[in-house]
């Protein structure tokens, strides 16, 4: 009788034990989660602008609320319907955070500009719209596909060095308003440079910690790669942002 207490004592004891680590794991990939750094890009640029004028660019970058002074960044402009023919331009950093460079459009119509920003191992590429000469200016709602609701962030991180025909880490932080996106559903559709939509591959990730995902992917040869991250969740949201990744 006693020892049948006494296992039964160890057994509650150690019952209480596993609870209690299973709570601190809990707590510490939440307080992770909440103490990573957001890369931010303000991206600013005129609605309507007319031909041939100069047209001031700006992206003010921060990570973690800090202004970043050695991020990457271009910026790709295409008319509309036209991103095969996309023009580029590298930016001067101005100081405080900003990256400023200045174009103009020799024809009417709408154009959009990306600005692509990698700093502190996360690629991000807010897009913009601007209308040049006469013409309608677009309703908030007509490239809901294109932009990111509000308080989405997809931060894509650009592996170091991948190399063709190795197994290469693929690793996109999601955020929400600040926080972790978690229980998302996030896919990478992956092609080359000039091959068709039957040539896409598809990765599916793993959560492997709040709001982070991961998969992996063998690129069969060199070249540019397109990654188009695609997000999904239960409540209804549906994204996704393109990045691109030269292979060695």
């Amino acid at each position: 009788m006693i020892n049948s207490r006494w296992n039964a004592f160890i057994t509650l004891i150690l019952a209480f034990a596993f609870l209690s680590a299973c709570n601190t794991s809990e707590e510490d990939t939440e307080n992770a989660a909440e103490d990573l750094p957001e890369l931010k890009v303000d991206f600013r640029v005129p609605d309507q602008t007319g031909v041939g004028e100069s047209v001031e660019l700006t992206a003010e970058v921060t990570y973690g609320g800090e202004t970043v002074e050695d991020a990457e960044v271009a910026f790709e402009y295409w008319k509309s319907e036209n991103e095969e023919s996309s023009k580029e331009v590298i930016p001067e950093y101005k100081g405080e955070g900003e990256y400023k460079a200045s174009i103009s459009f020799e024809e009417e119509g709408m154009y959009e500009i990306y600005s692509h920003v990698t700093a502190e191992g996360l690629h991000t590429m807010p897009l913009a719209s601007i209308q040049v000469g006469d013409g309608a200016l677009p309703e908030e709602d007509s490239k809901e596909h294109e932009k990111q609701p509000d308080g989405l962030s997809i931060h894509f991180k650009e592996p170091d060095q991948p190399l063709s025909n190795d197994e290469t880490e693929l690793v996109t932080q999601l955020e929400m308003d600040g926080a972790a996106l978690e229980a998302a559903q996030l896919r990478y559709e992956i092609w080359k440079a000039g091959e068709d939509d039957a040539n896409h591959q598809w990765a599916e990730a793993e959560e492997l910690s709040a709001g982070e995902y991961q998969a992996s992917h063998s690129f069969p040869g060199s070249g540019t790669y397109t990654i188009n991250v695609h997000v999904e969740n239960e409540s209804g949201l549906h994204e996704h942002q393109e990045f691109e990744l030269s292979i060695e």
